[in-house]
């Protein structure tokens, strides 16, 4: 009895998930914290919202920016 090459596939196909659906996997352990309840953090403490604040003034002083 000849097996076809298609039917080959095929039966491989489905021991390959048949095994996959014996298998158990831990449970995936999700830990959010809850959000900070205190005060914003300030802007100015951030040396990057320093450095955006510093180009945009730049900019409104040479014109490139204008003001709304």
């Amino acid at each position: 009895m000849a097996i076809s090459m298609k039917n080959a596939v095929l039966l491989a196909l489905l021991l390959g998930i048949s095994a996959c659906s014996n298998l158990k996997f831990a449970p995936i352990d999700v830990h959010v914290e809850p959000e900070a309840k205190g005060e914003l953090p300030d802007s100015r403490a951030d040396p990057m919202a320093g450095n955006n604040e510093r180009i945009v003034n730049e900019a409104r002083q040479d014109g490139r920016l204008e003001r709304n």
